[in-house]
This record gives structure tokens, C-alpha cells and sequence, in this order.
């Protein structure tokens, strides 16, 4: 994942429900890993049981050119830099290049979301939203990615600022 790509996952509204009721607003499992109390025996909620991210190849192809996989368990699509979507036997994760914006994209993935009764999980904070594009626009406008974009050296500094 580079700086630049707004990385979320999608994740079956029903199964979010059952395991953490209608009104969840974050998922932990798809926050960043705090190394200081990171439980590596500690199993994360496999939201997609019963279903796979797979079934849904035919209509992520129809939006991005499939890519060979570095890993035998992902279909991937897209380029690896740029915008891209990897389904996971256990997962779905979709990638935003902010460098250069494409909304026809973001529009496509949110109606598949919709159509799916899925949900965006955001990567860096796990918070839910719906699958709306007004609701992904705003978090776009809040992303790491698009201020590095609009301010790469600026961005760095507050990175290492924030991490010294």
C-alpha cells in the first residue's frame, strides 16, 4: 500500500450486525496492528464465512484489468500502485490512487457495495460507512493519501513528527 492509495475493505452488512450489532461505527480488526499490544494468537472475526469475495470477480473485472497475484488465495485487479482491488478468500480490499482520482471508480465500487449490502471499512481508523459515494467522498477528503498528494513534504513532516 502506498501513501497515495486510500485503502478500505468491504464487508457484509449482515455479518457486522451479527457480530457487532447495528449500530457498530468501527471494526478493531482493520485498524493498524499497535505492536505493543498487538495478541498474535488473538483471532479476528472472519465476516465473509459462508460467502466468498470471489463470487464477485466477473463485476470487479468489468472495472479493473485482472493482474497476476503474488499470492495463490487473492484474485487481484487493478495495478498494485495505482487503483486496485484484491478479493481474499476472507476478505475484500480496494485501493484509491489519490494522485489521479478516479471517480467513475469510487462511484462503481460504492454501487457494487450497495447492490451487495456490503460496507466500507475504513483501513487506517476502521470505521463503517455506508455505501455511499457522498459518505466515501468525505472520507477521501479527510485521508492521509489525498493531503499527501496535495502536500507530499508537508505530510512526511507531520509523519515523522508523529512518530519521533
Amino acid at each position: 500500500m502506498a501513501i497515495w492509495q486510500l485503502t478500505f475493505h468491504l464487508v457484509p452488512r449482515e455479518a457486522v450486525e451479527q457480530l457487532h450489532g447495528p449500530t457498530a461505527i468501527a471494526l478493531a480488526a482493520f485498524r493498524p496492528v499497535d505492536l505493543e499490544t498487538y495478541d498474535e494468537n488473538a483471532e479476528s472475526p472472519n465476516y465473509w464465512a459462508g460467502r466468498s469475495p470471489h463470487s464477485y470477480a466477473k463485476a470487479v473485472e468489468a472495472l479493473l484489468p485482472p493482474r497476476k497475484s503474488w499470492s495463490p488465495d487473492a484474485l487481484m485487479f487493478g495495478d498494485e500502485e495505482g487503483d486496485g482491488i484484491e478479493l481474499w478468500d476472507d476478505g475484500v480490499r480496494v485501493r484509491l490512487d489519490m494522485r489521479q482520482f478516479n471517480e467513475p471508480f469510487a462511484r462503481a465500487i460504492v454501487n457494487l457495495a450497495a447492490a451487495n449490502d456490503l460496507k466500507l471499512v475504513m483501513a487506517r481508523t476502521g470505521r463503517l460507512i455506508l455505501p455511499s459515494y457522498d459518505a466515501l467522498a468525505r472520507e477521501i477528503a479527510q485521508s492521509l493519501a489525498l493531503r499527501f498528494v496535495l502536500d507530499p513534504g508537508g505530510t512526511l513532516e507531520l509523519i515523522g513528527r508523529d512518530r519521533g
